[in-house]
């Protein structure tokens, strides 16, 4: 039997019968012959095409003369860097100052406190320490780093924070630089993120 051609308001009422099935995000109707391409966040594709062919059937379709595609949405990826997620030193009393700085991965939360004496030189050191502590704390101790030195610059007319570390994963050193931010001690653990998200990322994808 062949299948009847379909006006525009047989291809609508057609394609949100598709959509209705289960398991299907959008279907896209082209072509003569017809094709139909079912784009779908979850189920089988053989029971897709089987529910699709049914959809066909009640529209008076020859499910032989119509091909059906199946695809899937792609899965959410991982992440593959350390997020950001604030920076902050209070000064509990004179002359002293704690950086607290909260990092994300994989759905957990690290903060990690430093505290030292009060003032933007070192209040910028306390806050790229605290950041780096909350990375070693990521990877569970497995590398350590050492801040070699961290200060405010102006390049190019821009404000920026740099960083210059070490670490015991290779001797090369690493340099991260940040925007100036409405924070400078934002700008510090991020110049540190910086520095340190290649490694990092290709220690958290491989382990080594």
């Amino acid at each position: 039997m062949a299948s009847p051609q379909l006006d525009e308001g047989g291809r609508k009422r057609l394609r949100a019968d598709l959509e209705s099935l289960d398991g299907v995000r959008t279907a896209l109707l082209d072509g003569s012959p017809l094709a139909v391409y079912l784009v779908c966040d979850h189920g089988e594709p053989a029971q897709l095409e089987m529910l699709a062919g049914a959809v066909l059937a009640r529209h008076r379709l020859d499910r032989k003369s119509v091909a059906v595609h199946v695809s899937f949405l792609a899965g959410p990826q991982p992440a593959r860097r350390v997020r950001f997620l604030h920076a902050r030193v209070t000064r509990p009393a004179a002359g002293r100052a704690v950086a607290t700085v909260a990092l994300e991965w994989g759905g957990t939360v690290f903060e990690n406190e430093t505290d030292g004496e009060s003032g933007e030189p070192i209040e910028l050191r306390l806050a790229a320490l605290a950041t780096l502590r909350g990375i070693e704390a990521v990877i569970g101790g497995a590398l350590h780093f050492k801040l070699v030195g961290i200060r405010t610059l102006r390049a190019f007319d821009t404000d920026m924070v740099a960083v210059l570390l070490h670490t015991d994963h290779g001797n090369s050193p690493l340099i991260g630089a940040s925007l100036a931010r409405e924070s400078v001690h934002e700008s510090a653990a991020v110049a540190v993120l910086n520095a340190t998200n290649r490694l990092l990322g290709n220690y958290l994808a491989t382990g080594d």
